[in-house]
């Protein structure tokens, strides 16, 4: 009995669904085995790969700023210089990178690199210094007449107007040209380098002499009148001027603590001239009337 109620109930169920789906289609865009192939399809598909740049845009960039900022800062490491310009009236001294000491008279000019000194140990000098170099690697003194090659040695150089001289106190000293004409000077030696490059040299030399500057004593012997001028002008920090082509040279030596105007009193009177002050830092030579 309840078999055949359940077969009645299933007959109205199928009945009332056949009524309902009978009323109407329902309406696709797509056919059925359009739609079956498209999921299909999709289910066959492998994703796109995703390709990740190995080094963006920006770090290209940075990493070529980065080496840029290298280069920059090399170039200037490698050109950094230490200037010294030891002013009229005045000495310096300084101490170079290998401990090597440097004395400047008034009115000198020393240069160096100091960042490539391990591999180059030289300097670039105009005027008057004292050099006390401690042993090492071959060490350089470039002026503009002549350079002075040493390797552990002190020595004294005057480059001023075209005129180049070395004194050596200790060790050895070498000396080279511009027309690379070369000698070597021991302790006493000294040489004196003319315009056109050659080279002449005194043995047994005073020393004393060459360094007297270092103890403000100023000494010389059959010096041109413009020479000795202008080195009290250097040393007093004043403005000497000749007022004549005075072609006279100058024996004689003065202390610096000794006022200026005595000093140009000193130099003037045996050669039989004068000087006038024109105000406390300027003064002419002039012909006696």
């Amino acid at each position: 009995m309840n078999t055949d109620k359940q077969h009645k109930n299933l007959s109205q169920v199928d009945a009332e669904s056949r009524a309902f789906f009978s009323k109407g289609e329902i309406s696709w865009e797509k056919s059925k085995a359009d739609i079956w192939g498209g999921l299909e399809k999709k289910l066959h598909e492998k994703p796109p790969a995703k390709v990740v740049p190995l080094l963006r845009r920006s770090s290209v960039w940075y990493v070529a700023a980065s080496i840029a900022l290298l280069i920059s800062v090399g170039g200037f490491l490698a050109f950094y210089s230490v200037t010294m310009n030891c002013p009229d009236g005045q000495h310096y001294t300084t101490t170079l990178p290998d401990g090597s000491f440097v004395e400047l008279n008034a009115g000198s000019f020393l240069k160096y690199y100091p960042n490539r000194w391990l591999f180059s140990r030289e300097v670039f000098f105009e005027g008057e210094g004292f050099f006390e170099i401690v042993k090492g690697k071959k060490f350089e003194v470039v002026s503009k007449s002549a350079k002075t090659v040493v390797l552990g040695t002190s020595f004294n150089i005057y480059s001023r107007d075209g005129r180049y001289s070395v004194t050596c106190l200790t060790g050895k000293v070498k000396v080279v040209s511009a027309n690379n004409s070369t000698v070597q000077l021991s302790p006493r030696g000294h040489a004196d380098v003319n315009a056109n490059g050659g080279i002449s040299v005194v043995e047994d030399y005073q020393p004393d002499r060459a360094i007297s500057w270092r103890n403000n004593q100023f000494i010389f012997t059959g010096a041109p009148l413009s020479e000795v001028v202008s080195e009290i002008g250097r040393q007093y920090g004043v403005s000497i001027r000749l007022k004549n082509n005075f072609n006279l040279n100058y024996t004689g030596n003065f202390n610096k603590e000794t006022n200026v105007e005595r000093v140009l009193d000193l130099v003037c009177k045996p050669l039989a001239i004068s000087f006038v002050k024109k105000s406390d830092k300027e003064y002419i030579i002039i012909q006696n009337n």
